[in-house]
């Protein structure tokens, strides 16, 4: 689980303190002690100065609304396949991390039904979007299938080894065997196809490859691993590549997938998707201690998109105008 997200939701107890502080009677004594009674009233405007409450609350008041809006869109059985998706990846850790991050199996569910709200609410934003000539942009850069064969070394000697023997044509089963391949490719060939919408290969190998010709044999690519923090180096060779067709309609699922997807994943985009939630349902704060930590939302301007879209109109306009 990602650091904030822990925090978020291991802030759920507080949260729910801070509920009870609010709502209580300002007389109410929450603790008699020697030197003084504590009253929900003192507690409460000691606590809601702290940044993690004011966090808290903001958070309280966008899941709220994006449950009021989207409750239908994410079903219980999304929730659980998430959550199965997280336990098998953290393995036998999967408890110790759910108790370091404070949180037990239905809080931390719970956190997750929020995030597929969002995740949906941001998608659909981005859906309702899309412009051609949002598609012409992503299928400029678009490489359709190609079929690769990867080797993976733990040293830049054994690396250079590897594109020797690829230069000998040797035979690639027999390098996989020995040092290695891309997880996601065929552990016994090193082969995986792909296009460059792919998630299976990281960005930064992505981006070297989809510009070869095929039975070229890279040079050692130095990749860290995202598990490991350690350089790896990949060398690959590229057996095939589908030619690209003329227009971006032909590609037009592929890409539409590609385009929200990344969109998705800007937090300037999702914070202005937000913006407009919370403006939708007229929300106000009350209390001074917590106008800032809603109002980034409130008043957020998502510069980045307008000057994409604005961009995208200049495009499609001089395209027309051709």
């Amino acid at each position: 689980m990602k650091m904030n997200k822990k925090i978020a939701v291991a802030g759920a107890t507080l949260l729910s303190i801070v509920t009870f502080a609010a709502c209580a009677h300002k007389s109410d004594v929450l603790v008699s002690m020697k030197t003084g009674d504590i009253t929900s009233e003192k507690f409460f405007t000691e606590i809601k100065s702290n940044p993690t409450v004011q966090t808290l609350l903001s958070n309280k008041v966008i899941s709220t609304a994006l449950e009021d809006k989207y409750s239908d869109k994410v079903t219980s059985d999304d929730v659980e396949k998430e959550y199965e998706k997280m336990k098998e990846q953290y393995g036998d850790q999967f408890q110790s991390a759910l108790v370091s991050a404070g949180l037990t199996e239905d809080t931390y569910k719970a956190q997750l039904r929020s995030t597929l709200l969002l995740d949906y609410a941001v998608k659909t934003a981005a859906e309702q979007e899309l412009k051609d000539a949002d598609y012409e942009e992503a299928f400029k850069s678009y490489t359709p299938n190609m079929t690769v064969k990867f080797v993976k070394t733990k040293t830049k000697d054994e690396a250079k080894t590897v594109v020797d023997e690829l230069k000998k044509e040797t035979a690639v089963d027999t390098l996989v065997a020995k040092y290695g391949t891309l997880s996601k490719a065929d552990q016994k060939t090193g082969e995986l196809t792909f296009d460059s919408t792919t998630k299976d290969v990281e960005p930064e190998l992505l981006a070297q490859i989809t510009p070869m010709e095929v039975n070229k044999v890279s040079e050692p690519i130095a990749i860290t691993d995202r598990k490991t923090y350690e350089t790896v180096y990949y060398i690959v060779k590229v057996t095939k590549k589908d030619a690209k067709k003329e227009t971006w309609k032909d590609y037009e699922s592929i890409l539409k997938d590609y385009i929200i997807n990344k969109k998705s994943s800007d937090k300037n985009y999702a914070k202005q998707v937000v913006s407009e939630l919370l403006k939708e349902y007229k929300v106000e704060v009350k209390d001074e201690a917590f106008k800032n930590v809603i109002e980034q939302y409130l008043n957020h301007k998502n510069t980045e998109t307008t000057e994409v879209s604005e961009t995208s109109e200049t495009t499609a306009s001089t395209t027309q105008a051709k």
